[in-house]
């Protein structure tokens, strides 16, 4: 028999849906399956008919499927079984329920051959079933192949090494996944191998892509643990602690890709609903401070988070002193800035709406308004034609949990709420609401606080001597009043 080329190793645990389609996959690429490719089966214990699907496919194809049991111990150990019988020149570690692009292997054999400083190549990551497209992360990518280099283009790590073809030679060497994690194997894995070679290889899009199965039943180990406290504490104490001393090896300083990776780790978590014990989160907390005091300043500034709230939450973090009024401040702009960087302009603020009607003659609103740099704000109602102020509110506080800006239990933005009255008046009336900032009035965005369906907002009033139309769009309420005819 030739030498093969590619060693790709499965850990399967319950998988009889998807187990088969996996296999497939791999049997029907472009580059011929018996010549150049063995799978590895690796059952961790499975208590479904997964045996039965992976035994039949090894009786079928004898000098290309390997079948091993293993008590469940996890997908590390189930991993690190296919790796030591494991005999071609590239290995990959695709998931039970996951697919191939059917050129796959033609493409990575091809990239290995033309870029021989790379041990590491990767296909971008497009998700199938539940949710449909290409992964946020990849999108920023580009769709050409090329060689990253995370020492110049630190934001670029992956971590899916389900994704990713290796050469043999570091598994020879010693390289293994980690059976102390249940969680983040992946993460450590390619963290570990980018401080020994930063560069690594990105298939294009065009040319061939790794399909995810988000699945609709939800079962997979990611789902099922991610909101322990082993994922809060243990697993990010022990990924940080190994990789920086890891890093200690190599480099002077923590490079910045892996101080990009550190923070991943924290914002990752901050996803973790709040029904953890106050002493995992005193512990966690802990270890935030410690991780963010190997990360620099401009680095946890440049970061990319969903929102800048998280940005205020990494400075409390690594400062516990620290407060969103002491770090954020408004420029000249109307810009709320941290350490010369623009995080928002006050004019993307909203003034959410949580009640909108027409009582006696009256228009009432009652809404919220998220703010982190100063309490001292006014709200202002104005007429958008006449440019006068219809009524001014100070904004009192509320101690809603579910509209705080809060990240466990500490709060990062207050939430305030205000009320008006505003007589209706013949004719067609706009009204805006905005806050006095640097001696001007910003209007903000209107928006509905319980989604689209949550109030009408686009609703008509009878009332004794006409009817009141009322509609909102973009920063205006628009409230127009047409009297009966005689």
């Amino acid at each position: 028999m030739s030498k093969i080329k590619f060693s790709i190793i499965i850990a399967v645990y319950n998988a009889e849906k998807y187990i088969g389609e996996t296999i497939e996959s791999v049997i029907n690429q472009t580059v011929d399956f018996k010549t150049n490719t063995e799978i590895i089966l690796v059952n961790d214990g499975s208590e479904d008919n997964s045996e039965v699907i992976c035994k039949g496919y090894a009786k079928k194809y004898p000098d290309n499927i390997k079948y091993i049991y293993e008590e469940n111990s996890g997908t590390s150990t189930a991993r690190n079984a296919g790796i030591e019988v494991a005999r071609g020149e590239y290995y990959n570690f695709l998931d039970s329920d996951d697919l191939l692009h059917e050129c796959t292997l033609e493409k990575i054999e091809e990239f290995f051959k033309e870029n021989p400083e790379v041990d590491m190549v990767t296909l971008p990551i497009e998700c199938i079933d539940r949710q449909q497209g290409l992964y946020h992360r990849y999108v920023k990518f580009g769709d050409q192949s090329k060689v990253i280099d995370l020492m110049t283009a630190p934001k670029e790590y992956v971590f899916s090494s389900a994704a990713s073809f290796y050469k043999a030679e570091l598994f020879k060497k010693g390289l293994r996944f980690n059976t102390n994690l249940q969680l983040a194997e992946d993460l450590y894995l390619n963290t570990t191998l980018f401080l020994h070679n930063p560069q690594y290889g990105y298939i294009s899009p065009n040319d061939a892509i790794y399909y995810y199965r988000k699945r609709f039943d939800n079962n997979s180990i990611t789902n099922v643990n991610e909101y322990t406290d082993d994922w809060l504490v243990r697993t990010l104490e022990y990924v940080y602690q190994n990789l920086i001393k890891e890093s200690q090896k190599y480099f002077e300083e923590i490079p910045e890709f892996l101080q990009h990776i550190l923070i991943y780790n924290v914002v990752k978590r901050l996803d973790t609903p709040n029904f953890v014990s106050n002493e995992v989160l005193e512990k966690f907390y802990r270890i935030c401070e410690d991780i963010l005091s190997y990360v620099d300043d401009d680095i946890i500034i440049e970061y990319d988070y969903p929102n800048y709230y998280i940005l205020i939450m990494m400075f409390m973090f690594k400062n516990k002193n620290y407060k969103a009024e002491d770090i954020l401040y408004l420029d000249s702009r109307n810009n709320v800035c941290i350490k010369g960087r623009v995080i928002e302009n006050i004019a993307n603020y909203s003034f959410q709406i949580s009640l909108i009607k027409i009582v006696d003659d009256k228009l009432l609103v009652h809404g919220y308004f998220n703010d982190v740099v100063v309490d001292n704000f006014k709200l202002k109602c104005i007429n958008s034609e006449t440019n006068q102020v219809v009524c001014e509110m100070d904004l009192d506080t509320t101690k809603n949990i579910f509209l705080q800006k809060r990240f466990f239990n500490t709060i990062v933005g207050k939430t305030y709420y205000a009320s008006c009255e505003i007589p209706i008046k013949p004719g067609d009336n706009d009204y805006y609401f905005g806050i006095n900032v640097n001696n001007t009035t910003v209007p903000l965005q209107l928006k509905n606080i319980y989604g689209d369906e949550g109030i009408i907002i686009n609703q008509t009033y009878k009332m004794d001597d006409g009817r009141c139309d009322i509609s909102i769009s973009n920063q205006l309420i628009n409230v127009s009043f047409e009297k009966n005819k005689k």
